[in-house]
């Protein structure tokens, strides 16, 4: 008996011990799990693109008005304020809850929870205020700190106070106070090209993947500012002297700002980003809608913002986030205008060659369709060639371009097409574009899918309306030295017999 009893005592001794060890784990050792609420996708995705703590695990969970019960598998939650809502039961789920709850970025009272020490508080908060660096060492503290374990869980160092460096490159720490700094980096890096436009992104309205278009527009060889914020812009552009400026916008830049580019001549281009996922994107036909609309397209208008181009969408990352990123065949294309948009800039304006699409009615009677459009285009002209534009010879008054484009117009088809064999006045030329030329150029502008439509629609190329017997397109022009006249196309398929 006493043998037995030794050896129950020895067995009961090894479990109370493995319990005992297997409790001490569960309390300084197991996996922190903390959940990141109503977040959305695009914030959490670039702080969790680097190496954290292998023993805590960060997960995005979605909130709707049956979430509440997964929270008890997490041992803090973060909930973003901006659109929250609790309903009845969800605020008894979360009373009963017992776990640390903290609320950031919240915009009404009855949302704005929190069960952590106001010291805790302040501390999550100045981890909070941005970085890469400070996100890691948050969730460190969070392990160490507010639930106490001390396995695989060093002590965190503390926040790092955001220090106000508005001129950026790719990467984060390649950030700089001032523009005589960033361009001593940027020349000793190897990238500076001292004969290249340089270009400013302004990130006011952040992410975007603006790091994918400054890579892809120092492949064509311009020089790239990054500009942070959307404060002391005016110094900022007077020290730098952009000779263009990107902005994804949401909203105005202000006038003082406006003021400044308009001084300098400096062109504003707004590229869009689509706050969708990518798919999303392709399936709505309606694109922007409400308020989106009008910050993004319709406001930057007012500032001179040209070029409403969208650039980049949310497309899901290896964790299953969605993130920004740049629209592949986009991006190369938009890199390319600000290129040839930078180059114009710098080209004299006696080299430079001017399409004006005029308005013309379907039909041969209605050339001008009585809009006045003689007299717009030789004001146009007397503008252009007193700014050194080649534009002579051109008429002397409006009857006389009324009578050139009159007769031009009896030289053409339906609007623009060369009407085969007929007599031509001196100054209309014709322009004849092949099939090879036609693809290489659709290839450039559009999905293949969305072309295929207009093909299901309107035939191949080249329709119907300018086609040549050889299958090619001919179009007219009226020419004056590099600035040439043209009528605008009929929209869709013209009627043949007007």
């Amino acid at each position: 008996m006493r043998k037995w009893s030794w050896k129950y005592l020895v067995l009961a001794a090894a479990i109370a011990g493995i319990a005992a060890a297997f409790g001490i784990y569960h309390h300084y050792g197991s996996e922190t799990r903390v959940a990141f609420v109503n977040y959305p996708d695009y914030i959490l995705a670039p702080l969790l693109d680097q190496e954290i703590n292998p023993a805590i695990r960060v997960d995005a969970l979605k909130w709707t008005e049956k979430s509440g019960g997964e929270l008890k598998n997490y041992d803090l939650i973060l909930f973003f304020g901006m659109g929250l809502n609790f309903t009845e039961e969800q605020q008894q789920l979360l009373a009963d809850l017992r776990k640390p709850v903290y609320t950031t970025a919240s915009t009404r009272q009855e949302t704005a929870l929190s069960t952590l020490t106001e010291q805790q508080r302040e501390t999550l908060s100045a981890y909070l205020s941005g970085g890469k660096k400070n996100f890691r060492r948050m969730l460190d503290f969070i392990r160490y700190e507010i639930e106490g374990k001390r396995l695989q869980a060093p002590k965190p160092e503390p926040p790092e106070k955001p220090e106000y460096r508005p001129f950026f490159h790719i990467a984060e720490e390649d950030a700089f106070k001032s523009y005589r700094e960033y361009l001593a980096w940027y020349q000793k890096s190897g990238r500076h090209k001292p004969d290249a436009a340089t270009v400013c992104i302004l990130s006011g309205n952040g992410g975007g993947a603006i790091e994918e278009l400054i890579g892809a527009l120092e492949k064509k060889g311009l020089n790239v500012v990054g500009i942070s914020g959307m404060r002391g812009l005016e110094p900022i552009f007077g020290e730098v002297r952009p000779d263009l400026v990107i902005y994804q916008p949401h909203g105005r830049l202000g006038e003082k700002t406006v003021e400044l580019l308009k001084k300098h001549n400096v062109p504003l281009l707004c590229p869009i980003k689509v706050n969708a996922p990518y798919e999303e994107y392709l399936r709505d036909q309606r694109g922007m809608t409400g308020g989106m609309l009008s910050q993004s397209i319709t406001m930057p208008e007012l500032d001179g913002g040209a070029v409403p181009y969208v650039l980049s969408a949310l497309f899901r990352n290896r964790r299953g986030l969605y993130e920004f990123r740049m629209i592949p065949e986009r991006l190369e294309r938009f890199a390319e205008l600000v290129k040839k948009t930078t180059d114009l800039k710098r080209k004299p304006n006696a080299d430079k060659k001017i399409a004006i699409i005029y308005y013309g009615s379907v039909g041969k009677e209605a050339a001008t369709a009585g809009l006045g459009v003689a007299e717009s285009v030789l004001n146009v002209l007397k503008r252009l060639q007193a700014g050194g534009y080649t534009s002579v010879p051109r008429p002397a008054n409006a009857e006389e371009l009324n009578r050139e484009i009159e007769a031009g117009k009896a030289a053409f088809g339906t609007n623009a097409g060369v009407v085969q064999g007929a007599e031509n006045p001196p100054r209309v030329q014709s322009v004849t574009i092949t099939p090879e030329e036609y693809r290489a150029w659709v290839a450039k502008s559009m999905p293949a899918d969305l072309y295929q439509t207009v093909v299901e629609r309107y035939g191949e190329f080249p329709g119907k309306s300018f086609r040549t017997p050889e299958g090619n397109m001919k179009l007219g022009r009226i020419r004056f030295g590099n600035i040439i006249l043209m009528p605008h196309s009929p929209p869709g398929q013209a009627d043949e017999d007007s």
